[in-house]
């Protein structure tokens, strides 16, 4: 379980959130789930990367995965700073490498998708919580140095929503 790998020393978590839309709209092209399986993995996703920065703040990073892809080098070296490497320009060739999707670098046409085409999937009204937790996980997600506000980074109450 997830717990036996949080007590290894020296762990770091990197929590890769992405829009709801566009996640379920992906889940079903790529696999044919149906929106409830689709929409669950999300949820679920949501929920763990949401308890694991709550529990652990040290040693979980939130990277958005729009603005990974608008901003590769910013975050990647933001990535490798908590990670404590030293950043190096080949760690911006990593889509190359990707086995199951290769791209020739970040592939802009994947942020925002759903609502380019118009998929809006009404999860504020379906599935408020979650809605509610991707939100403060969007806040921390803002670009700020790793140690930043580790305690109590989780906000009590929703502030204003990212535009992501």
């Amino acid at each position: 379980s997830i717990e036996d790998y949080l007590t290894l020393p020296h762990i770091k978590v990197i929590g890769l959130i992405r829009n709801g839309d566009d996640v379920i709209s992906s889940v079903m092209g790529r696999s044919e789930k149906k929106f409830r399986v689709a929409s669950y993995l999300w949820r679920r996703s949501v929920e763990i990367i949401h308890e694991l920065a709550n529990r652990f703040p040290k040693i979980v990073l939130i990277v958005c995965f729009e603005d990974l892809v608008l901003r590769p080098k910013e975050n990647m070296e933001r990535i490798a700073a908590f990670l404590d490497v030293e950043y190096q320009d080949r760690m911006l060739e990593g889509p190359r490498y990707n086995p199951w999707y290769p791209e020739q670098g970040m592939n802009l046409a994947k942020v925002n998708r759903a609502k380019k085409e118009k998929i809006d999937f009404k999860l504020s009204e379906r599935f408020p919580e979650t809605v509610k937790l991707y939100q403060e996980l969007l806040n921390l997600s803002e670009m700020e140095p790793p140690d930043a506000a580790v305690e109590g980074r989780i906000p009590a109450q929703n502030q204003a929503s990212a535009s992501h």
